[in-house]
């Protein structure tokens, strides 16, 4: 898919003659990443295009983010990485960044390194729509350049990338080359605007965007299509297969809708697949294929998830929620959470748990930055949920709702109220629920709660260094069990990328005795005899779809979803 970009006519193959400084080059940014509410990981690439090693000791950017370089010779042909959160970009991405500070602007921005002696060496000055990539700010791919000769100012030198990194962040499949030059399509690059998706059978209809990037003069052309997973397109979900056209020289989205089909009937989720197929105009694919997944509005509801607290990190921390299992629940993902921002009301179900089961009396903890989280708190979050449109995207005015089967069954804060000034304001604090209270449906109820100062997490790096830290698994309620502390329930195994193109990677904290993938009907796909801790399995010969995976040892008994796209 990597074709080398062939309108020579459009490039400008010198660099600006900018004295005798050295020739690093911006070759990619990724200054619009999925999960951009502040736990938006960032990175910019530099690359050594120069004919000799470059002593970097005290370059800085001038403009845009702030980082001045510590001893540092790149060699020729050798890149350098550079990142917002560098701890989150190691854990994303497997590779080491140079921390800076500041970030790049979803508005664009001009941005600009110097040498030492404050000679600058290479800028760029890019823009968020038409004539420069659109999908980069925020869609999943980064802006890469496509000759490291090329104007790195002109506009029809760079692209989004189309190197698909094999994992999804906040329902966008993420694209980039980091640490690697990029080629770039000579023709249009069509997606769907995201790649996986959770709808509740009371949505009705919903519109999906189909966009394109780098669209020439003709028109370009594609298909549409549904496939069945486990939903019916007559009784689930409806969708008329059609074929979707950008007129020429247009990169304007082209919008299709599904009806999501509301019954009576209390079922498990249920998924279907929108795929795209035939291109014409020498266009190729990014993301291809939209997983839906329909949440149930049918099944009973009681309350057995209770929310016992909400922090706002600041600057330093994470923001995140944690919830407290009352009962046992068998199917986690019947629940979802939403934040109600500045005293709009509802926005309804933002994110919704995977189907796992949970043990009555454990605390779980979801967050919008597991690296931010990891450093604050000491110890891992549970789930994460990332993206301009998610739950955990809040201030501390913000009121925040519990749901189970689409029904609200707690709440903190008042929905229609912004909470600056109110007694119920958390801004860089918290807020925790007094022991064996709630859940409180749709009703905010004050005397429930307990309040850290207002800003009382802003200026320590770390929960334990506030004056009045967050009360971490302390909440109590009657019960048969005893409550488990949130660290001891950390997953004894990490599975990724999850989606992924056909390799999974298998990481546990003790050995792992057998690994088994099974299909939606209960098949066995693929098993294996591991006897260690980490493996690599390849299911690139299954065909696409949702899976099942069970991991065994004398420890350990995981099962989880995974998706092969």
């Amino acid at each position: 898919m990597k074709n080398i970009l062939s309108f020579v006519l459009a490039m400008v193959f010198s660099i600006a003659s900018f004295g005798q400084a050295s020739q690093i080059v911006i070759t990619e940014i990724m200054y619009g990443p999925p999960n951009n509410n502040g736990g938006g990981v960032e990175y910019l690439e530099l690359y050594n295009n120069d004919s000799v090693s470059v002593d970097m000791t005290g370059y800085f950017f001038s403009d845009g983010i702030s980082f001045t370089f510590p001893s540092l010779t790149l060699a020729v042909g050798e890149f350098v990485l550079l990142s917002n959160k560098a701890n989150s970009f190691n854990q994303i991405y497997g590779m080491t960044a140079l921390e800076y500070g500041g970030s790049m602007s979803n508005n664009g921005e001009n941005i600009t390194l110097k040498d030492a002696t404050g000679l600058t060496v290479d800028s760029i000055d890019y823009e968020p729509n038409d004539p420069w990539p659109s999908t980069v700010n925020g869609g999943g791919p980064s802006l890469v350049l496509c000759a490291p000769d090329a104007d790195n100012n002109n506009s029809f030198n760079w692209q989004r990338s189309i190197n698909s990194l094999g994992f999804n962040i906040g329902g966008h499949e993420v694209y980039g080359n980091p640490g690697s030059l990029s080629f770039c399509h000579n023709g249009p690059i069509v997606s769907i605007e995201v790649a996986d998706a959770t709808q509740f059978e009371f949505d009705g209809t919903v519109s999906i965007d189909i966009v394109i990037d780098n669209a020439n003069v003709n028109t370009t052309t594609v298909d549409v299509g549904i496939t069945s997973l486990t939903a019916s397109t007559s009784t689930d979900v409806t969708f008329t297969p059609l074929s979707v056209s950008f007129a020429g020289s247009s990169n304007t989205p082209q919008d299709i809708q599904f009806t999501i089909l509301n019954d009576a009937v209390f079922e498990p989720g249920e998924q279907f697949i929108i795929t795209l197929s035939n291109p014409d105009n020498n266009a190729i694919f990014g993301t291809d294929t939209l997983v839906v997944t329909i949440k149930d509005n049918d099944g009973p509801v009681d309350a057995s998830l209770l929310m016992v607290g909400i922090f706002d990190g600041g600057m330093n921390g994470p923001l995140g929620v944690e919830l407290y299992a009352r009962q046992n629940i068998s199917d986690l993902s019947i629940f979802g959470l939403g934040s109600a921002d500045n005293g709009n009301g509802s926005d309804g179900i933002e994110y919704t748990f995977p189907p796992i089961s949970l043990t009555e009396g454990t605390s779980i903890f979801v967050t919008n930055d597991s690296a931010d989280f990891l450093s604050f708190f000491g110890f891992a979050s549970d789930f994460i949920d990332g993206g301009n449109v998610s739950a955990i995207n809040f201030s501390g005015n913000d009121a925040f709702e519990v749901f189970e089967n689409g029904v609200v069954i707690d709440v903190f804060g008042v929905i229609n109220v912004n909470g600056m000034g109110q007694p119920w304001e958390y801004s860089n604090g918290w807020a925790h629920r007094v022991d064996s209270t709630g859940p409180d449906g749709d009703i905010f109820v004050l005397a429930n709660w307990n309040f850290g100062p207002v800003g009382v997490l802003g200026p320590p790096s770390t929960n334990s260094a506030a004056s009045v830290p967050y009360p971490i698994g302390t909440f109590d309620y009657p019960s048969s069990m005893v409550s488990i502390n949130p660290i001891d329930q950390v997953s004894m195994v990490e599975i990724y990328p999850n989606p992924t193109k056909g390799q999974l990677i298998i990481s546990a904290e003790t050995r792992i005795k057998t690994i088994e993938i099974f299909d939606l009907t209960g098949r066995s796909q693929v098993k294996a005899e591991v006897n260690r801790a980490e493996y690599v399995l390849d299911i690139s010969k299954l065909s696409k779809g949702i899976y099942t995976i069970e991991i065994n040892g004398s420890s350990l008994n995981e099962s989880k979803r995974i998706v092969l796209h």
